[in-house]
């Protein structure tokens, strides 16, 4: 079978450092990156199975259809190392290559294009199209790797096929209920998360979703709290979903019996 390529380190070195000078090229509707290296070998196969571009669904302007693209991502890759799903030469051909056009629609750098639009463009090219700096948190904010990372995160074993990523429901009812968590530290620890994720699922389904904004922020610092007077990756699963649940009763307790 066909193995998807990535980039080869040089090239990738090139395309970061070009990244300013390129700005324009990331409103192209087609991939460019052939023609950047024009004549030069800047690619090399992996050892993954290659992917359709296809395979994620583009975001139709009323649905990112992020949760759906999780699963399909996590089950077409799900054979990946750590270390693989760590590695920016993957990620930076998924985004720039194969899913050009799922990236371009997802995370288009016009929606960047107010105030100070050219470092703000920026912004969103070195965080949604690279893996630069810290990879821990990066994987997290790129367009492509932060839909593997968090199938890897929700996925359960043992449960049945369609219900392994369930736990990705509640994760991606809002932006601010995946940004609040995954882009902390303490994410990186699936079987935490995993029990973090199960009170907000119950509710999920429940009908009556705990996806505000200042409340889920709030959980994500209060979790924080806690691993200052305890190591979080100490805490078993069962204590860990008795933490959340009693925070949230809180804050809801507190927000019925606030005043109109």
């Amino acid at each position: 079978m066909q193995k998807l390529p990535v980039f080869r380190e040089n090239a990738l070195g090139q395309l970061v450092g070009d990244i300013r000078p390129n700005l324009a090229k990331y409103k192209e509707d087609k991939p460019w990156i052939e023609e950047a290296f024009a004549g030069r070998v800047w690619s090399a196969p992996s050892k993954i199975d290659a992917l359709p571009d296809d395979l994620l669904l583009i975001p139709d302007g009323q649905e990112d259809h992020d949760l759906e693209n999780v699963r399909r991502l996590y089950e077409a890759l799900h054979g990946l190392t750590l270390t693989q799903a760590s590695d920016p030469r993957l990620w930076t051909y998924l985004s720039h290559v194969t899913f050009w056009s799922y990236m371009r629609k997802r995370w288009p750098i016009e929606r960047s294009a107010r105030g100070d639009s050219l470092e703000r463009a920026y912004g969103t090219v070195v965080d949604r199209y690279f893996l630069v700096g810290d990879r821990s948190r990066g994987v997290t904010r790129h367009g492509i790797a932060r839909l593997w990372w968090a199938g890897y995160t929700c996925y359960v074993e043992g449960q049945e096929a369609g219900k392994r990523l369930d736990l990705a429901k509640p994760l991606f009812a809002k932006q601010d209920v995946y940004a609040s968590f995954m882009e902390r530290a303490f994410s990186k620890n699936r079987t935490l998360m995993q029990a973090v994720l199960r009170p907000l699922l119950k509710r999920h389904e429940g009908g009556r979703p705990f996806d505000v904004r200042e409340d889920v922020r709030a959980l994500a610092k209060h979790l924080v709290l806690v691993g200052g007077v305890t190591i979080l990756d100490a805490i078993d699963s069962s204590h860990m979903e008795s933490i959340v649940e009693a925070y949230i009763e809180q804050r809801e307790a507190e927000a019925s019996s606030a005043p109109a």
